[in-house]
């Protein structure tokens, strides 16, 4: 957990993206004990916008990962008979 702006700061020392940053809120803490994220108890709270932005983010970097790397082969078994 970073003040503000330190996980740009820490991604642009590691040259890595940041794909996101999200507020710390009490509904994330209360959402935990309670068993309801608040992407679901709250999902329109900015930490809940924030988090599915990050999730889609991520969700879009590892997409395009998988992209560049070669297919490998698709091997069909058959039950002889």
């Amino acid at each position: 957990i970073f003040g503000s702006g330190g996980g740009a700061r820490v991604a642009a020392q590691n040259e890595v993206p940041l794909l996101g940053t999200i507020p710390i809120e009490a509904g994330v803490r209360e959402g935990g004990d309670s068993g309801q994220p608040i992407v679901v108890g709250h999902p329109d709270s900015v930490t809940a916008v924030a988090f599915t932005h990050a999730a889609e983010r991520v969700a879009a970097r590892l997409a395009a990962e998988a992209a560049k790397k070669p297919r490998k082969p698709t091997i069909m078994l058959r039950q002889a008979r």
